[in-house]
């Protein structure tokens, strides 16, 4: 799939259907009206913010620590019988699933992890929360904590005994473009309900359906030599392309040849 950030030649039309999309699956709500619903004296505000899992923060956790803190980890992993490598050692690449529970089971590093992760703020810093429309697309989130944090999106869920509110994301940032941030990848990456044209493929300009360019779209060459007299056997090469399809698989509005290829992605962008 194609980095899609300002410089794509789709992103003002993709960031649109996100828009469109965002508007329409969640309920802006104030952070301190949800504070209230909650209960942020008894701390039920902090108990919904749902946490990422090992597997997720051991590489955030790591990525901190000196690279002798890092060695001896590794080393003392490795001794208590931890199968820390995806590959093997010489590979290099880390099982950070694997290393979790080492970190987890083990109670001085439990210790260091738990002080790591209480000193960051997991909450809100834009004041407004996004709290689903439907209970369908409530469960989808709850099931979706590690995706929505490696796309800088928090997660709260409210206890379904004590409050009537479905769960709800939040960004821990302010002063940028979420779209282009954050709610673009939840879209595309994420959930996958929009498509972003990668290398090779095409958006249809009437229906927006991307297509694979040399499989469903892309013109064939024909190439015969014509001579004078014009038989095939002369020296003059002549090139006639045709497309494979005369229309859209999808909503059958013909193609036009010059509007199909100025939709080319030839490169990434």
């Amino acid at each position: 799939m194609a980095r899609l950030s300002y410089g794509h030649r789709h992103f003002n039309e993709v960031k649109s259907e996100v828009e469109h999309r965002f508007n329409a699956d969640w309920n802006e709500i104030d952070e301190d009206t949800v504070k209230q619903a909650l209960g942020e004296e008894n701390c039920e505000w902090i108990e919904a913010i749902q946490r990422p899992s090992m597997k997720v923060l051991a590489e955030e956790w790591m990525d901190g620590l000196v690279e002798e803190e890092v060695e001896e980890l590794k080393a003392e992993a490795k001794e208590q019988g931890y199968d820390i490598y995806l590959v093997d050692e010489k590979d290099g690449d880390l099982d950070y699933e694997e290393l979790g529970k080492f970190i987890d089971e083990d109670n001085n590093l439990r210790n260091n992890f738990e002080d790591w992760w209480t000193e960051q703020d997991h909450g809100p810093m834009w004041s407004t929360l996004f709290e689903a429309k439907s209970r369908m697309d409530s469960e989808r989130l709850e099931g979706l904590v590690d995706e929505l944090y490696n796309v800088g999106i928090g997660l709260m869920v409210p206890d379904s005994q004590e409050s009537t509110l479905n769960a709800m994301m939040f960004i821990n940032g302010a002063g940028y473009d979420f779209y282009e941030a954050h709610w673009i990848p939840l879209y595309t990456k994420v959930f996958g309900w929009v498509d972003v044209p990668s290398v090779g493929q095409i958006k249809c300009p009437s229906c927006g359906k991307v297509l694979d360019y040399l499989e469903q779209v892309g013109v064939v060459q024909r190439k015969a030599y014509i001579g004078e007299d014009g038989k095939s056997n002369g020296k003059h090469q002549e090139v006639k392309q045709e497309f494979k399809t005369s229309k859209c698989p999808e909503c059958g509005v013909p193609f036009d040849e010059l509007g199909m290829e100025n939709n080319l992605i030839k490169e990434e962008e």
